[in-house]
């Protein structure tokens, strides 16, 4: 196992049921708004998706507007979001990537953030190999009659690059990888669901016992 080599993906339930019915076939997505009006922490992103977003019913500060040194009155605005042009809002599966650490201190720093996505997200989790995700990219494009992107999250404080792919740095022990799915309006709170007929249980392990060789010793990743 080299240095850094993408192990695969690890997405985490706090409700069992979600869990097997993915595993069934259900294909959750979410659409960013939801992550930007939560009040759970892991979960809340006020900016995701997005270079900026304002809503009233989370009791922001009113947002400054002007257009060549004018300003204008905002007082009976109920949300304004910006993006980072050509960013557009798509609905997402969010999961966490494994890639395989170069010394104990990465492999204490990948398991002390995976602890910490368990508390926020909670302790049920899917893995999927690396092989498995080419299957299940394949099997999503399939069926889905959205256009489909896939792909690492990067983490940076530069909200100029913000968007479906790109987060605040706070939010870096979370090591996203996403599936992003089609185009929605930016308010949109209703998820879009894909239905795998034959099921996804050939391609995810349900609360495995992940371990990983390194410096010639085995270490327990995750366990349920």
């Amino acid at each position: 196992m080299a240095p850094g080599q993408f192990l695969g993906v690890i997405k985490f339930f706090r409700n069992e049921d979600f869990l097997d019915k993915m595993i069934s076939g259900l294909f959750h997505c979410q659409p960013p708004e939801l992550y930007r009006i939560s009040g759970s922490e892991g979960v809340s992103d006020k900016f995701e998706s997005c270079y900026y977003s304002y809503r009233r019913n989370r009791k922001d500060s009113s947002p400054h507007f002007a257009v060549n040194g004018i300003e204008f009155n905002t007082e009976n605005i109920n949300s304004l979001t910006t993006y980072n042009l050509p960013q557009k809002d798509s609905w997402l599966s969010c999961w966490m990537s494994l890639k395989a650490p170069e010394s104990e201190d990465e492999l204490l720093l990948l398991k002390k953030d995976i602890e910490k996505m368990k508390y926020f997200f909670g302790r049920y989790y899917v893995y999927i190999t690396i092989d498995d995700m080419h299957k299940l990219v394949s099997r999503l494009k399939r069926v889905s009659e959205k256009e489909m992107r896939v792909g690492e999250v990067m983490y940076t404080n530069e909200k100029k690059k913000w968007g479906n792919f790109c987060k605040h740095i706070n939010y870096s022990y979370q090591r996203e990888y996403r599936f992003a799915f089609g185009q929605c309006e930016t308010l949109e709170t209703k998820p879009y669901e894909i239905v795998c007929a034959e099921g996804l249980q050939d391609l995810m392990y349900k609360n495995p016992e992940i371990k990983i060789n390194l410096s010639n010793n085995e270490f327990a990743l995750i366990e349920y």
